[in-house]
C-alpha cells in the first residue's frame, strides 16, 4: 500500500466518522440519548467494488 493510498483510505474512514458525529452529536445531546455505531470495510483499498 503506498502512502497516499493509506492517506485517501484515512480520510474516507477516520474523517468521516469525525463528521459524522459532529453532525448528529446536538441532536443526541439534546434528546439525552443516542447512538453511533460505526462499520468499516477493506473494500475501499481496493479497486474492485463489484461484490456480484
Amino acid at each position: 500500500m503506498t502512502i497516499d493510498l493509506w492517506r485517501k483510505a484515512q480520510a474516507v474512514d477516520v474523517e468521516a466518522i469525525l463528521l459524522f458525529a459532529r453532525a448528529f452529536a446536538p441532536g443526541m445531546r439534546a434528546a439525552g440519548w443516542g447512538r453511533i455505531v460505526n462499520t468499516g470495510s477493506g473494500i475501499t483499498t481496493t479497486q474492485n467494488r463489484d461484490l456480484t
